[in-house]
């Protein structure tokens, strides 16, 4: 097969069309996070032990645990208990 070959005239004098680029998909959220927003809290490394510690020992997870946290403290402050889901989550709670 013959290559074509290419001028630098052709080049300069022969703008080509762009290829078109598509767009990524953007990822689609897990159905346990729609209507969740994410936020990070920063803790000791002896404090995030002992969370990870309390989560196995009672079967459950760190998520479960800081929704139960978060709850205390809505309760303390005379706000609703909003941080447990009512239709559940993937963490389970004893």
């Amino acid at each position: 097969m013959a290559k074509k070959s290419l001028s630098l005239d052709s080049l300069i004098t022969e703008p080509k069309a762009p290829e078109p680029v598509a767009e990524p998909a953007a990822p689609k959220k897990a159905a346990y996070r729609i209507g969740k927003r994410a936020f990070t809290a920063w803790a000791n490394k002896e404090a995030y032990r002992q969370l990870k510690h309390l989560a196995t020992d009672r079967d459950t997870t760190i998520q479960a645990l800081l929704e139960e946290g978060m709850d205390l403290v809505f309760e303390k402050y005379g706000y609703e208990q909003i941080a447990r889901s009512k239709e559940g989550n993937m963490a389970t709670q004893p």
